[in-house]
This record gives structure tokens, C-alpha cells and sequence, in this order.
């Protein structure tokens, strides 16, 4: 008898499940990243599908039945934990290979032989027709039980490795298992995935040759060649956790990608991720990094990336990363801390196929201080585990370190190693701006704020907290006739209607016309404006620091030239609980004396204050923790967020432009036709969505209607340099 693993392919041609258990086990081989788990991965491979050898599955194939009436992944999961080889490491993996890690309550009942003799009985069948199917498959897994028991006596007193291995073997297998799948499927799609590796020879080569093109002899220059030089002594030192402390505007993203190269060279490692909290970062950093080293060298995947395949001859590079984003089997990943975390937290398979590649990786985190705190020991602790299992190392970026190091009270990391020694010399070096407070830090109106910016006489940056705020400041002053143009930013605006608004801002900037712009935080990280005078509402520490550095960037103004002025509105409101706490510790370590944000310690006492804060005073915190030490791996997926769900939904702009209004149409079409919208699709509408919040609704009765599910269509006013409104602040005004 032929056992089948999937129905016929396009060719008409049956996937034998023969075949398809015995390649999945040599790809979860080939996956491994030491010798030594070779073993184990290829057992789980073996008995991933072995429940496909029921008669009712085959039945279920070749006559056709409803989707997932015949449950087939529990019974390798039972194998596990039979007399065969008796490992709860293979049976997690296995029971959740397509539904997802289980928790333990669901996990005990459906794999445990006891609890029914029926079982028993089918099991032998099972096992009997897939001897009769692959006749040595009992000795090929005794065989490789006996070296993968050594592998385990290693870790089964470290709980929390022994987690991140069940998930590292649910990596593997999920991977493999759905690469063999498609390729059954879709034979041509084999081609098109990607085999690249990291070539550091040839990364450093290019490199060289960038920095050789753009760094002439000017201080600034000098000063970024000299800590690159002092990061660059360290990229031979042992794997582990490292830390990159420069002042914003000096280089941070090469150098770290520059020693990254070289420690990854040393130590034979597969590829360097780097892992950014904004999109609009990672889209700057992609295009650094593409433009040095080439479009087929670096991945970069968020949830706004679309890899169009309509024509996979004109778009292989396209093609090729579409399937990357899969796996991450890329030389450099440039991506979301959502995504790196999902990868290591969730319990769904399509969000840890990537975790097997993050072994053997240098993973660079950008922006680090805004790793959300309440979550920042468990975080921690899964990335210790990750470093010590999978042989990676970690560097941490940031103008503004936070205090990750283990303290009293604090869990952090054991040992953090800086790549600059000495950093506050360098920000004694760079101070390129002087801080000032309106009205000592005492509360202020707008009145107020638009007073003192009359007075400076030069292009400025205002920054508020809240979208609102920036929006009826911006009406106030775009009729004031002091500058060539005032601009408007906020996530009042698309996507593509602010990219477009913050091109047009640099440009007026290079030709250093005098403008204004008001904004919220959104300019504060991956926006490189250049403003000789900075506004900034009082936020945490880290928000007023890195606003701080869109003013006088390039030093050309001289040293202390730049002005930043911080300032404490009346009767407003903030983003949420822990900005408006961090915000209150801001106000309390620089009211006396602003200058303070120059020197280092402050950052120190101020990050230590806030941490402390969630891990004293936030008892969910405690629970979480707890949680995360038990094999509740669904349960922990779920307590894990990275960004927190902020009760906002998708409205889309229809009429932005003509490609939304085609997009629209398009979308339209498909959804009367009866299809549901593709994740490609939803991708294609981010770029002119906005992100309102439910009860917007409420006020906007009328103005909107669905369009699929959950994501909506606007039909009232977008303004040309507002965005979604929904009052017209002039008639005089186009609206788009």
C-alpha cells in the first residue's frame, strides 16, 4: 500500500509520506546549529506525521472529508512519550506542529497512552504501517534516542532552557515541515528560497569602501572614526552581551553593524539581525545598509513590507525575500522588535519558523531604551537563555542606556561588556546643543509656547505629546507669515502622506529655507531633520533626549550653538500610564538643572528609578514572571506583549490619491466576489490607513463604512496638511 502525506499537486503527483517524513528529518538536520542536536531533530522529523498512517487519514485524503476531522499530530506526540523513548521534548513540538505550542493542561490528556486502551491498540497499528512503509524506522530513532539523551541530560535541571529547546524543536520542525509541504505544492518555489550566507570578507570590503567615500577630515568625522575604532579592539572578545553608548549623530548605526561583521567573523556566525522599534527607522536603516552592501544582501520585514510576484522574473529579489521573511534564512535581517519577540515568545507556528536562525547570529538591538519595562525581566532572562543555548551575542544601541545589569530586586543580566569605555568623554565632545526651560518647568499654554518660538527668528522643531494638541497648534500658527512654510506631523496623517511631508521638510532644509514644524514624537527616532532650535513638551527622559537630537545633528552650527527648550503644558493629557510616569521622573531629575541631561549618571539614576518602579509596584509583573517559568506555552504567548493592545482600528483614506483609489476599488471587487482580503492585501492598505481610536467612531457616525472585516473606509475630510478631520478648519482649504 502507498501511504500518502498530501493529496495530488498541480502535476498530478501524491506527496508520499515516506518520502515526506524522511525529508523533513534530514532538512531539521541540516537546520541544526551544533552536531550534537542532529539527533534529536531528526527523531522529531521521523514522527512529526506518523499519524498520517491511520486508515481513516489516508481515507480522508484520497476521499475527502472536512478540514481537520481526522486529527492526525497527536499520535507522534503520544509515541514520545511511549516505551520507544519516552521525551516530553519531542511531544510539545509535535502535538502543536500546525495548532500551536499547548499549554500543559492540554497538552497531558491528549498524548497520555494511559488514560485509554483504545489508544494503545491504534498506536501499534499506526507504528506497524509505518514499519511496513519505512521498515527501519524503529531502529533509526533508538539509534539517534541514544546520542540525544545525552543532549538532554544537559539541561533537564535548567527549566528555562528547556523551554526555549521545545520551542527551538518546534522551530525546526514547523520550518521544514511547511518547506517540504509548499515544494510538494509548488515545485518551482525550491529555487527561489534562499541558501545566502553572511560573507564578512566581502560585507567589510564594501564597507570600507562607503566609509572611505563619505568620511572626510572634519571633527565630527574624526570623533566617529575614533569610536569605531575603540567598538572594533572589542569584536574579538567571547560571545555574549555587549553594549554600544554614543551620543546621537555619531555613527552608531555602522559602527555597531561594522563590529557586528567582525565579531561575526570571529566566531564563524550565520548572519546579523537588527532589531528596531519604529518602521520609520528600519526603513532608513534598510536603505543604509542596502546601499552598501547590495539589494540581495539585507531582509528587511515589518508589517508594512510588501514583496510584489506578479512577474517572478522581473521581481526575483522580491520573490526571493518573500519566501525569506518566512524563516529569516537571509545575511541581515533589519527588523521590528514585535516581530524578534513574537519570534521568541509566541506559540504559533507561522511566527517561530524564524527562531532556528536566530542561532548562531549576532543580533544588534537599536533604540533599546524603548524596550517596554514591565516585561523587561522575563525579556531579559529568555534572551540570557538564547545567548547561552544558541551560541548568539547581543548588542545593545542607544544614546540613552538603560540599567539592564542584575541588582537588588532587578534580575537583569549578569554581564553587559561596553564597546566604549569611556562614553561621557565622547558626550562632553558632541555637546552640540544647550537645554533650556520655559518658564522654570512651571506650567505653560500654548499662548506661552507660541510667544517663545516668535522670538527665536529661525527654523524650529515643536514636539508635543498628543496628536491633538499638535493639530490645533498647528492651526493656530500656519497663518503667522514668519515662515516660508509650516508643517504639520502626526499619526492624524497615512503613512505615505507623512513620508511624503517629511521629504518635502528636508529639502526645504537643505535648501535652508526657514521653516516651522509641528509634530508629534514621531520624528524622534529614524527622522535625520537638522533644526537649529528644538521645542520639546516634557516626555520621558529618552524622548526629550532624542528630540534633542534633531537639533544641530551635524554640528555645523558649532559646539552648544543648537537650542532645545523643554516645557510643561497646562491641563495636558499623555500617551499612556508609563509616558506620563516617566514624563513625572524627567521633570524631577532636570527642573533644577537641564544641563544634567549632559552627564551620563543621570541617565543611570533615571532609568534604575524607572525600572525599579515596575518591578516593585506592578504585581502583574510577579505573575508574569512566575508564568513564564512553567511549560504554559500558550498562556505565556499571551501574556507577552510587546506593544500593548491600544483599542485603535484601521480606517482606510480612499481618497488620498489615485492609487488608494484604485486600491479601494480593487479591494471592493474581491470582497463582493466573495474572497476574503489577503495579509499582501491588508499590507497594501497600511500605506494610506490611519489608526483611530474606537470611540472616533462614535463622533464620526456617517463619515464611514466597512470594508471587510475590521478594517473600515473614510468618506469625510482628509486635509491636505491635517490628515482625518472631522471638521473643515478652513473652506478655503483643497481637501484631498
Amino acid at each position: 500500500m502507498s501511504y500518502i502525506a498530501h493529496s495530488e499537486n498541480q502535476e498530478g503527483r501524491v506527496h508520499l509520506l515516506r518520502e515526506h517524513l524522511l525529508r523533513t528529518a534530514e532538512r531539521m538536520r541540516e537546520f541544526s546549529f551544533s552536531e550534537e542536536l542532529k539527533p534529536l531533530l531528526g527523531i522529531v522529523g521521523l514522527l512529526h506525521d506518523i499519524g498520517k498512517y491511520q486508515e481513516e487519514f489516508q481515507d480522508y485524503l484520497k476521499k475527502g472529508g472536512e478540514k481537520g476531522s481526522v486529527p492526525h499530530a497527536k499520535w507522534g506526540a503520544m509515541l514520545t512519550r511511549s516505551n520507544l523513548i519516552n521525551c516530553t521534548w519531542f511531544s510539545f513540538p509535535i502535538y502543536g506542529h500546525h495548532s500551536g505550542l499547548p499549554d500543559h493542561a492540554d497538552w497531558k490528556p491528549n498524548t497520555d497512552l494511559e488514560c485509554d486502551e483504545n489508544l494503545k491498540k491504534n498506536l501499534k497499528a499506526v507504528l506497524s504501517h509505518a514499519k511496513e512503509d519505512i521498515p527501519d524506522i524503529e531502529e533509526q530513532i533508538k539509534k539517534q534516542w541514544d546520542e540525544a539523551k545525552k543532549v538532554l541530560d544537559k539541561y533537564k535541571d535548567k527549566k528555562l532552557a528547556h523551554d526555549l529547546m521545545i520551542r527551538y524543536i518546534f522551530s525546526c520542525l514547523t520550518d521544514a515541515d511547511w518547506i517540504d509541504t509548499d515544494e510538494h505544492y509548488f515545485p518551482e518555489h525550491g529555487e527561489h528560497r534562499s541558501g545566502r550566507v553572511l560573507d564578512p570578507d566581502a560585507a567589510q570590503e564594501k564597507l570600507d569602501a562607503h566609509l572611505r567615500e563619505i568620511e572626510s577630515e572634519n571633527a565630527m568625522n574624526k570623533l566617529r572614526a575614533a569610536s569605531r575604532a575603540q567598538a572594533l579592539s572589542k569584536a574579538q572578545d567571547p560571545l555574549g552581551f555587549y553594549s554600544l553608548h554614543l551620543p546621537t549623530g555619531l555613527g552608531k548605526t555602522l559602527t555597531s553593524f561594522y563590529w557586528a561583521l567582525m565579531h561575526a567573523k570571529k566566531h564563524g556566525l550565520k548572519r546579523i539581525i537588527i532589531v528596531l522599534p519604529y518602521t520609520s527607522i528600519i526603513d532608513q536603516t534598510a536603505e543604509i545598509l542596502k546601499d552598501i552592501l547590495g539589494e540581495d544582501q539585507v531582509l528587511e520585514h515589518h508589517g508594512g513590507i510588501i514583496f510584489e510576484d506578479s512577474d517572478k522574473d522581473q521581481n526575483k529579489q522580491d520573490y526571493i525575500k518573500k519566501f525569506a521573511v518566512e524563516n529569516w534564512n537571509f545575511p541581515v535581517i533589519v527588523t521590528t522588535s514585535v516581530q524578534f519577540f513574537e519570534t521568541l515568545f509566541s506559540n504559533k507556528s507561522s511566527k517561530c519558523r524564524k527562531l532556528h536562525n536566530i542561532a548562531r547570529s549576532v543580533v544588534i538591538f537599536d533604540e533599546v531604551q524603548t524596550l517596554k519595562k514591565d516585561i523587561a525581566a522575563p525579556t531579559l532572562k529568555m534572551l540570557e537563555n538564547v545567548q547561552d543555548l544558541f551560541g548568539c551575542s547581543f548588542l545593545f544601541c542607544t544614546a540613552t542606556m538603560p540599567v539592564f545589569q542584575k541588582r537588588d530586586k532587578f534580575d537583569g543580566l549578569e554581564k553587559i561588556t561596553p564597546l566604549i569605555q569611556d562614553p561621557q568623554v565622547l558626550y562632553n565632545q558632541v555637546q552640540r546643543v544647550t537645554y533650556h526651560t520655559l518658564a522654570d518647568l512651571k506650567e505653560i499654554d500654548l499662548f506661552n509656547v507660541r510667544e517663545r518660538l516668535l522670538s527665536v527668528g529661525q527654523s524650529a522643531l515643536v514636539i508635543f505629546n498628543l496628536k491633538e494638541t499638535t493639530k490645533n497648534f498647528y492651526i493656530q500658527m500656519r497663518k503667522e507669515g514668519v515662515w516660508e512654510k509650516v508643517y504639520h506631523l502626526s499619526a492624524f496623517m497615512c503613512p505615505k502622506h507623512r513620508k511624503e511631508m517629511i521629504g518635502l521638510i528636508r529639502d526645504d532644509l537643505h535648501k535652508q529655507k526657514k521653516i516651522l514644524v509641528i509634530s508629534t514624537q514621531l520624528v524622534e527616532a529614524g527622522v535625520d531633520f537638522d533644526f537649529p532650535v528644538v521645542m520639546r513638551e516634557l516626555g520621558p527622559l529618552s524622548s526629550v533626549i532624542q528630540a534633542a537630537g534633531r537639533c544641530n545633528r551635524e554640528g555645523k552650527m558649532g559646539e552648544g550653538a543648537g537650542r532645545v527648550y523643554i516645557f510643561l503644558l497646562k491641563d495636558t493629557g499623555y500617551p499612556g500610564g508609563e509616558y506620563k510616569e516617566e514624563a513625572e521622573f524627567t521633570l524631577e531629575f532636570i527642573k533644577e538643572d537641564p544641563q544634567r541631561i549632559h552627564h551620563l549618571d543621570l541617565f543611570q539614576d533615571y532609568y534604575q528609578k524607572v525600572i525599579d518602579l515596575y518591578v516593585k509596584s506592578k504585581t502583574e509583573i510577579t505573575n508574569k514572571r512566575e508564568a513564564y517559568e512553567k511549560p504554559e506555552f500558550k498562556t505565556i504567548a499571551q501574556m507577552y506583549r510587546v506593544i500593548e493592545d491600544t483599542g485603535t482600528t484601521a480606517i482606510f483614506i480612499r481618497g488620498y490619491d489615485s492609487q488608494s483609489e484604485k486600491l479601494y476599488r480593487r479591494m471592493a471587487e474581491k470582497i463582493k466576489d466573495g474572497h476574503k482580503m489577503s495579509k499582501e492585501d491588508r499590507r497594501h492598505l497600511q500605506q494610506y490607513s490611519v489608526q483611530v481610536y474606537n470611540n472616533f467612531f462614535q463622533e464620526a457616525e456617517g463619515y464611514y463604512e466597512p470594508l471587510g472585516d475590521q478594517i473600515y473606509v473614510w468618506n469625510g475630510i482628509y486635509h491636505k496638511e491635517i490628515g482625518i478631520t472631522l471638521k473643515n478648519i478652513d473652506e478655503e482649504e483643497n481637501i484631498i
